[in-house]
């Protein structure tokens, strides 16, 4: 529970207090990172146009994220390796917008991004690469398809089936284990995390989401690896590893062109 020996404590309580319909999943939304027309400014993929409408929203650690391609609604028929002919994406991150405290440690600004098979769930934290602004990223990938063997010989458990997700991945399985802990508990899903149920409020979030988490992790409630874990490996996934590349972004030729057709100062880009 929350003390109230701290200035911050009270200030914390007092605003529980006065916001009890407060909606974490709205404000996130809300006043977290959009993909619209202003902060999407070209988008190209294997040639033909796209835009935010191709993006599916979602949330994770990072907030307001938006996965590529979500359920492959848009398909390169003529494949290509030639570089710079996959996905193409200029942003706008508009910096002036801005709310994290620089004192918490964010101090940077550009895109978090993750390369992801569309049947997993998009993990970022200590996954995650970054795009900075005022850079150019180029990314090669290449697509790693590992299979499991089954116990004895292996650790996967071709059986384990998830009730959100229409593959079985460990990410989306600790999802799971860890929404059905809270919500057994504290009998509500914090926004995060998958499934049907209330939306834990932001008392309920400090005095029992908080402190059922730290439980999971202290009693080994939502274990991963071995075939008798909560969440075993799954027998069969894709992964993606990834080489990035940096230049300067615009070149001095550029600036003029970008200023021009995106009606802002050079000074601005």
């Amino acid at each position: 529970e929350i003390s109230t020996n701290s200035t911050s404590s009270k200030e914390a309580i007092d605003f529980l207090a006065s916001e009890r319909n407060f909606s974490i999943t709205e404000f996130v939304k809300e006043n977290g990172f959009y993909l619209n027309s202003s902060t999407l400014l070209e988008c190209e993929f294997f040639g033909k146009p796209c835009g935010p409408e191709d993006f599916a929203h979602v949330f994770t650690e990072y907030g307001n994220c938006f996965t590529f391609n979500h359920g492959e609604t848009i398909q390169a028929k003529e494949k290509v390796s030639v570089s710079g002919r996959g996905l193409h994406l200029l942003f706008n991150v508009k910096q002036e917008e801005f709310t994290d405290d620089p004192t918490l440690g964010f101090v940077d600004a550009g895109i978090t991004f993750v390369i992801h098979s569309p049947m997993k769930v998009p993990q970022f934290d200590g996954l995650g690469l970054s795009s900075p602004v005022g850079m150019q990223t180029r990314v090669t990938i290449r697509q790693v398809k590992t299979v499991h063997q089954e116990y004895p010989w292996g650790e996967c458990n071709p059986h384990m089936k998830l009730q959100n997700f229409r593959t079985y991945s460990t990410s989306g399985c600790l999802q799971e284990c860890k929404a059905w802990h809270i919500k057994k508990q504290c009998g509500c899903l914090p926004f995060l995390l998958p499934g049907n149920g209330i939306e834990c409020d932001l008392q309920k979030f400090y005095n029992c989401v908080s402190p059922i988490l730290d439980h999971i992790e202290v009693k080994g409630l939502c274990t991963v690896g071995t075939h008798n874990s909560s969440c075993p490996v799954p027998c069969e996934e894709t992964e993606y590893p990834a080489s990035i590349s940096y230049s300067t972004f615009p070149s001095q030729k550029a600036l003029k062109y970008l200023s021009k057709k995106l009606n802002q100062s050079q000074q601005y880009i």
